[in-house]
């Protein structure tokens, strides 16, 4: 909420909210599990289409359990040539899986391992799948 609110207060200051004010302001409202505010927050922005902007999105709409969203921000990363990390798989393909839609979860969780593997890039697979 303090995050909201200060990023809420920015333009009476006449500061214009930033990538950096957003990602801060959805991370905060992640950790504070308000992952509806977080995603409204970021698809409402003009500011997403960094890397960290739309892991974020990505994180916040798989934790809220918006499939699509995570999926779209996860796809969004990649068209720009972002590699995707652990948190923003895992997020896409649990909200998949938990929505019913358990194949597009798993495929997304077989793509991720698959390209980390082919990368060297560590993560899932390179051992810390039982971690």
């Amino acid at each position: 909420e303090q995050a909201l609110a200060l990023l809420a207060d920015m333009p009476r200051r006449r500061l214009e909210p930033d990538a950096a004010s957003l990602g801060a302001a959805a991370r905060a409202c992640g950790r504070g599990r308000q992952w509806g505010a977080a995603v409204r927050l970021l698809q409402g922005s003009s500011e997403v289409g960094g890397a960290s902007m739309l892991e974020a999105l990505a994180v916040a709409s798989g934790s809220a359990g918006q499939w699509e969203a995570a999926v779209d921000a996860l796809a969004e990363m990649q068209s720009h040539g972002f590699q995707a990390t652990h948190s923003v798989c895992s997020a896409a393909a649990s909200a998949c899986i938990a929505s019913g839609h358990w194949e597009k979860g798993t495929w997304l969780l077989h793509e991720w391992l698959q390209s980390a593997a082919d990368s060297g890039s560590g993560g899932i697979a390179s051992g810390s799948a039982g971690a």
